[in-house]
């Protein structure tokens, strides 16, 4: 998507989530987010985006973009919560499986570009919701792992942002697959869940992520 082109999409927009890998993904592959110096007035106007990145100092942490935030190119992001906020400090929620920021600056206007090979996910109220319970599920089984490398914290989050962001997708969808085919209950109770794990596991197999040797989440995190 060329610079011109990304201010046209934002011209009348505060973010937009684009390019749903496949029709039935419950995310999109690029979140547009518009930073102005002067809020609109017609729709949601975010001020900042709080997410995880590599900094300069190639560790990952938590950050905050605004409008006078300089990007060199694009920057890698680590799996987790995107929140963009406005200046009543409204949010608007989000969950990326990792990938990259860029920013592209023009008169009182920053438009980032946060971009993934996984998709990236849009919370919402509903909780049932397929891309709200697979983000729960998804930071449900990081915190299990991270409680097992004890007080490393740097060191989770250092393993955390090296992974790539579709085969940690594609480690959770199998995890969470495996826990619901074990229990006919859950695939009763939530049956839209579980039909989108399958259709993940189509479109992932379709890839070739799929296969055999596909290590799960403890063999992401394998140390040494």
């Amino acid at each position: 998507m060329s610079e011109p082109s990304i201010f046209q999409a934002m011209a009348k927009a505060g973010y937009l989530l684009l390019d749903p890998p496949h029709p039935a993904s419950p995310g999109g592959s690029r979140l547009l987010v518009a930073v102005r110096a002067a809020p609109t007035g017609l729709h949601f106007d975010p001020e900042l985006i709080e997410l995880c990145w590599r900094d300069p100092d190639q560790r990952p942490g938590r950050t905050k973009l605004t409008l006078n935030s300089s990007l060199s190119g694009a920057q890698q992001v680590c799996a987790g919560p995107v929140v963009l906020h406005d200046r009543h400090d409204k949010r608007v929620h989000f969950y990326m499986y990792g990938g990259t920021v860029e920013g592209y600056i023009d008169a009182g206007l920053t438009v980032y570009t946060l971009g993934s090979a996984a998709p990236i996910l849009e919370m919402t109220d509903d909780l049932k919701g397929v891309a709200e319970q697979l983000a729960a599920e998804t930071e449900a089984l990081l915190a299990k792992i991270h409680a097992e490398w004890g007080l490393n914290d740097e060191g989770f989050r250092q393993w955390l942002i090296e992974i790539d962001p579709l085969r940690l997708y594609t480690a959770t969808v199998r995890a969470v697959l495996s826990s619901y085919k074990r229990s006919s209950a859950l695939i009763h109770s939530f049956h839209p869940f579980d039909k989108m794990l399958l259709d993940e596991k189509e479109w992932l197999s379709r890839l070739g992520h799929w296969e055999i040797s596909t290590p799960g989440l403890d063999g992401l995190f394998a140390r040494g």
